[in-house]
């Protein structure tokens, strides 16, 4: 493959890492909805994924495994992605570190409780095809805990509560002055 001008390569990096990123944020958002295609859209069909000693082997069955686990335990979850940085090697290859904050909501016998995951996503993301996907992952956790929660503020008839399926108000495009 041919290497861009001097000028070019700088544009494409750009456009390469904004790809690079959106996989990631489609992961978690998709994680966060219970959308399935959504998340499994960042892997490559044969990515691989250790994460963080739960779950490993294929990304694709690691997430609907994960979706699965997930709805058993968990009331709602949310991601933070963080700090993210990429280090591309040739033209088609990046390595990828990214700081993420997760939160799932545990609502059982036990109480309600803040299960709080801080760690980081190491990615090998492969372009094929013109797009960039990840190739394999590994899931580290720095910092873990439950926590429980003391008070939560009541709804109010105005409150806009997430869904964890397609209903959610993301899925839904705002008109204008709504």
């Amino acid at each position: 493959m041919t290497r861009p001008v001097p000028g070019e390569d700088r544009l494409q990096r750009l456009l390469d890492r904004r790809d690079i990123e959106d996989a990631l944020l489609r992961y978690y958002r998709g994680a966060d909805r219970f959308d399935e295609a959504l998340m499994c859209s960042a892997f490559h069909p044969d990515a691989t994924e250790k994460h963080g000693g739960t779950a490993e082997g294929n990304a694709l069955e690691v997430s609907r495994e994960l979706l699965r686990v997930a709805s058993t335990f968990s009331k709602a979850h949310i991601h933070f992605l963080g700090n993210v940085t990429c280090e591309f090697e040739g033209a088609d290859i990046a390595h990828t570190e990214a700081y993420f904050h997760a939160v799932s909501r545990i609502d059982d016998a036990k109480g309600r409780r803040d299960y709080v995951v801080m760690g980081r996503l190491i990615d090998r993301f492969e372009r094929r095809g013109g797009e960039w996907r990840i190739a394999h992952r590994l899931l580290v956790r720095d910092v873990d805990r439950i926590d429980p929660v003391v008070e939560v503020a009541p709804d109010t008839p105005r409150t806009v509560r997430g869904a964890r399926d397609r209903s959610d108000p993301s899925y839904r495009r705002q008109a204008k002055g709504a």
